[in-house]
């Protein structure tokens, strides 16, 4: 699966700039280093926020982690990205990394879904807080996690109990939200914990059902090898390795829905995914093809944001077939792209745009 990555992976990940990998350090909280930090509620966060990825090259999963800053982390088999993917058929730029709040977002540059996010076609993918997800190029694996120890995958006491399921090993029982992914294997990311194995699978929820990803050959669901996607129910058993894991599902999600509905759209739309550290990403839909429209402070303007920072006419927007034409209409608090204050610039998805200190990312409707 992996026979592709080259040694010049290596080298390009030796390459120091500003969003150089970091490799593990220790925490440090009060001016003191510690290895552990408690975490009381969603809203205490004291530890330093990162987002992990890990890649399989060399007969192991090597660790990657990212400063939490607002530069674009990029994935392709150009040397100059971060995350480095020598292969055929993967683009310089493939895909870029947005990170906010406790979660993260990967968007592919074409729109094309050429990526699969947990085993599904996609052309962008975002990850909740505390929680994972598995990336494919061309049938390169990439592990994603918000996560800083497998605490953080544990269902809230506080949280709604329908909304919460188990899953019980030989030797520990775990309670889980189906709003955080998780990770099965012996890998301190895995918040199910599994010998032999650094991942084996990951269990998240989609449209009303528990699914399971496999990222091994030894691992299989009530008796049967699983190579893709497969759902799971009440009672069904995950055997990984020489262990076997049983689900216990709440009544909630124990009943099926009765139609499909699609996973993807095969339609392309773009929106614009307001970042807030303190809240739920909101997204705002853009017009079709060919349309320009506004956006400022006015509430005449198609996009209207009300804060005092952003200028009555602000910036034209114009939706072009691979990206967004953005032009500043001499706002005070000017416009920025990927950092950078800009009159005029090609916006392309995944990519960052500041109205004033309002941050958005160029994303797809789905």
């Amino acid at each position: 699966m992996l026979s592709e990555l080259t040694d010049s992976s290596r080298e390009s990940l030796a390459r120091n700039n500003t969003t150089t990998p970091l490799r593990a350090k220790p925490l440090v909280l009060g001016g003191k280093v510690v290895q552990k930090a408690k975490l009381v509620g969603d809203s205490d966060i004291i530890i330093p926020q990162l987002f992990s990825c890990y890649v399989h090259k060399f007969g192991k999963w090597e660790e990657l982690k990212f400063k939490d800053n607002k530069t674009q982390v990029r994935i392709g088999s150009s040397p100059d990205c971060e995350i480095h993917i020598p292969a055929h058929g993967v683009d310089e730029e493939h895909a870029v990394i947005q990170k906010f709040g406790n979660g993260i977002i990967i968007v592919e540059r074409s729109g094309n879904k050429d990526c699969r996010f947990n085993g599904l076609k996609q052309a962008q993918f975002i990850t909740g807080k505390y929680s994972a997800c598995v990336m494919t190029i061309k049938d390169i694996p990439i592990v994603f996690s918000t996560t800083i120890g497998n605490r953080f995958l544990l269902a809230d006491p506080l949280e709604t109990q329908s909304l919460n399921y188990r899953v019980i090993g030989a030797e520990n029982e775990y309670s889980l939200s189906r709003d955080r992914s998780v990770l099965i294997g012996s890998h301190s990311a895995c918040g199910i914990k599994a010998k032999n194995q650094d991942f084996y699978g990951l269990i998240f929820y989609r449209n009303s059902r528990l699914c399971f990803f496999p990222l091994c050959d030894s691992v299989s669901i009530d008796g049967k090898k699983v190579d893709s996607v497969s759902f799971l129910q009440h009672g069904s058993v995950i055997k990984a390795g020489n262990e076997f894991f049983s689900l216990s599902l709440p009544e909630a999600l124990r009943v099926a829905p009765k139609t499909r509905t699609s996973l993807v759209t095969d339609k392309k739309q773009f929106c614009l995914l307001a970042i807030s550290p303190e809240q739920s990403p909101e997204r705002i839909l853009l017009p079709e093809l060919g349309k320009a429209v506004s956006l400022g402070r006015s509430d005449r303007n198609y996009i209207s944001i009300p804060t005092p920072d952003i200028s009555r006419v602000h910036a034209n927007l114009l939706v072009q077939d691979d990206y967004l034409l953005v032009t500043d209409c001499e706002s005070a608090n000017g416009t920025r792209h990927n950092g950078k204050r800009v009159v005029k610039a090609e916006v392309r998805p995944g990519d960052s745009i500041d109205f004033a200190d309002k941050r958005f990312i160029l994303c797809y409707a789905d």
